[in-house]
């Protein structure tokens, strides 16, 4: 009698738990959001510690997974990454040509692969990354470069950095290693702040498909955790397109391009309204 009490119990809680969710869902993501920060230790040390690593065994590698990559072909296909970045018709239209008189951020910079291209068209480039290896190696190849800056965050937001500055932003193929969707969200809520209004927001999230097992079996050569789990930092989380188009709404974006939902590389175009 008294262990059916006490799952009654648990199920009543649960239940109310997820009614409540239905109910208020802004409130809900607000107290998750609060949990996530409590136990930001937890998920920075683990983040940062896997990134380490990776920096420390082969940051060509795993910022590019390319094998058997010279250093000369690694730094070369940052230029063209940039271009494709630039390039897209969404950028185009809402940035045009010139780029020497704005600013742009870069998340999950690793060494500056992307970021020392840009600097070469934008008048100010900055970066994140949540490695301080991959932050040290960077700003050693960025000496050169006075206009492009390389800072260690925390992973989990970008509170270092001051409200309504950027006229640009863009991650490429960062997201889709993060192991929480409400960091990711987090993220995207920041960047809305950091940027001026009308500005751009050019990102890849990990789509719904199925994991390849080939890629499996690559993580585990690598060294990646195995079995696979529900929170990774190297798998990380999959979106729909419904929870993209909703996180754009609650953050005032507007999506402006999408391309390969149930894909590994779900790319999209934000633009703050």
């Amino acid at each position: 009698m008294k262990k059916l009490s006490v799952g009654f119990i648990k199920l009543k809680i649960r239940f109310l738990n997820f009614l409540d969710f239905l109910l208020y869902r802004e409130d809900f993501d607000q107290r998750k959001l609060k949990q996530l920060k409590q136990n930001s230790d937890k998920y920075e040390e683990w983040m940062k510690n896997d990134w380490e690593l990776r920096a420390k065994k082969n940051p060509f590698y795993f910022i590019r997974t390319v094998k058997n990559q010279s250093e000369e072909e690694f730094w070369r296909s940052g230029y063209a990454d940039r271009n494709v970045i630039l390039e897209t018709e969404s950028i185009k239209e809402r940035l045009g040509k010139r780029f020497d008189n704005l600013k742009v951020l870069e998340i999950g910079c690793g060494i500056g692969r992307i970021l020392i291209p840009m600097s070469e068209k934008f008048q100010e480039s900055i970066g994140v990354d949540i490695s301080q290896e991959m932050v040290n190696i960077g700003k050693q190849k960025t000496r050169k470069y006075p206009n492009c800056k390389i800072l260690l965050n925390n992973g989990m937001d970008l509170s270092d950095l001051s409200s309504n500055y950027f006229d640009f932003c863009y991650s490429f193929i960062v997201f889709q290693h993060i192991p929480k969707k409400l960091i990711v969200k987090n993220y995207i809520k920041e960047i809305a702040r950091v940027l001026k209004p009308n500005s751009c927001f050019r990102f890849q999230v990990r789509g719904t498909h199925p994991i390849d097992p080939i890629k499996l079996r690559l993580l585990e050569n690598i060294g990646e955790k195995k079995p696979i789990c529900s929170e990774d930092t190297w798998l990380g989380v999959q979106f729909t397109s419904q929870e993209i188009q909703e996180i754009a709404e609650e953050f005032d974006f507007e999506v402006i391009e999408e391309s390969g939902e149930d894909t590994e590389y779900y790319w999209l175009t934000f633009c703050l309204k």
